[in-house]
């Protein structure tokens, strides 16, 4: 990872964090989005166009040992 965030410079990229990405980008529409998940006039964050659609609060991970599995 940090092989890769060396070399955006070299490309005229910066970093990406989460931080930074709350907004989506000015041309990006949401749809129906906010409907879908009840959020009244809330509008989705660039990782919901990029990663999954649900919003990021709503997203968690969960371990489940070895012996564990289902």
């Amino acid at each position: 990872m940090q092989k890769l965030v060396a070399i955006l410079p070299a490309y005229e990229l910066t970093m990406s964090t989460s931080a930074t990405s709350r907004n989506a980008h000015r041309g990006f529409l949401p749809g129906t989005w906010s409907e879908a998940y009840g959020l009244g006039s809330a509008k989705p964050s660039i990782a919901n166009y990029l990663f999954y659609p649900q919003p990021t609060t709503m997203v968690s991970t969960a371990f489940l040992p070895s012996g564990e599995r289902t």
